[in-house]
This record gives structure tokens, C-alpha cells and sequence, in this order.
């Protein structure tokens, strides 16, 4: 791609259409910014009537979507939203987990930002949205820590016996959970 092809795809396209437009206008992006030089492509980027906010957003769904398999690219781009942000957010993913989550249908062409941000934070950090189980895994328990009812521990107290037991715990590779009241 040279500068004229790439000004003339600025200008023809827009990030506010399809998510055909939007990925179309994100890969040319990407695709530029790996062949022209850098004066060049900031000049062709600050020329064009697109924030740099929303250029840099529309580079990272370029460089995430170019890495998807062609053969894969049409089936991605028909199960992308219309949003460049939202599809943006779900260019958090791997190709390959945007690839299986358009597939498998994880989420509609008409997901929000917010509803994309939960989803992405499921596939990612399966343990932070609260997805991973560590029950799933045969356990035994070993020990229990037993207190007086009449004469409970403080709050602190508590904290700083957990933290003692975590790690003499983390030394023998097991675990201390606290009871569930």
C-alpha cells in the first residue's frame, strides 16, 4: 500500500459504518503502518478527519484481524458488531479465541461495550470474572483451624493468621481458604 492508496482509504471509508467497513479500515491501517515510514504514516494520519484516539483504536483492530486466518476473516467480520469501540474491546482476544467466540456464537452482532468487556474478561481472566472453580479439582482436606466462640479473633487477628498460614502453606504447595460464614 502506498501513501495515495492509503489517504484515499481514509477517505473513502468510515469507522462509523459496517463492521465491514470498520475492519476493512482497520486492517488498511495496520497493513500501512507496517509499509509506510513513520513520517509518512503520521502525516497521512494527522491529514485524515479521524481522532488520534479512535486511529489508534482502529490500528489495534487492524493488527488483531490481520493475524486471524483468511479463511476465517469473513465469518469474523459477519459476527462483529457495528461499533468499531465494541469491536475494539473484543479485539482484546487472541485471533484464535475471536475466531471461536464468533463461531460458537458466544455473543450477537448487537453486544455492547460493556457486555464485550465481560466477556472478554471471562475468556482472559477466567479466575477474576469468578468462572474457575477451585472445587473442580480433587482436593483433600488436611487440616482445620479451630477458634474459641466465646472468644473470637480479632479482625486483624484473623487477617495475620491467614497471611501466616499462606505462607507456610505456599511453602508445601497447598492452600488456605477461609470458611464461607
Amino acid at each position: 500500500m502506498n501513501q495515495k492508496e492509503f489517504q484515499r482509504l481514509l477517505t473513502d471509508t468510515t469507522y462509523e459504518g459496517s463492521s465491514a467497513d470498520v475492519v476493512s479500515l482497520s486492517i488498511g491501517i495496520h497493513e500501512a503502518s507496517q509499509v509506510l515510514d513513520g513520517k509518512t504514516f503520521r502525516q497521512c494520519r494527522d491529514s485524515s478527519s479521524i481522532n488520534e484516539k479512535v486511529f489508534s483504536k482502529l490500528k489495534v483492530i487492524g493488527r488483531t484481524l490481520s493475524a486471524v486466518p483468511t479463511a476465517d476473516l469473513k465469518a469474523v467480520v459477519a459476527g462483529l458488531p457495528n461499533s468499531y469501540s465494541t469491536i475494539h474491546v473484543l479485539c482484546g482476544l487472541s485471533p484464535q479465541e475471536l475466531v471461536t467466540a464468533v463461531k460458537t456464537k458466544a455473543f450477537s452482532t448487537d453486544i455492547t461495550v460493556q457486555k464485550a468487556k465481560d466477556y472478554v474478561k471471562v475468556v482472559r481472566f477466567p479466575a477474576l470474572a469468578g468462572q474457575v472453580h477451585v472445587a473442580s479439582i480433587p482436593q483433600e482436606s488436611i487440616f482445620g483451624v479451630f477458634q474459641d466462640q466465646e472468644a473470637p479473633l480479632t479482625p486483624d487477628d484473623l487477617s495475620a493468621l491467614k497471611a501466616a498460614l499462606k505462607e507456610v502453606c505456599d511453602r508445601f504447595g497447598v492452600a488456605v481458604r477461609q470458611q464461607k460464614t
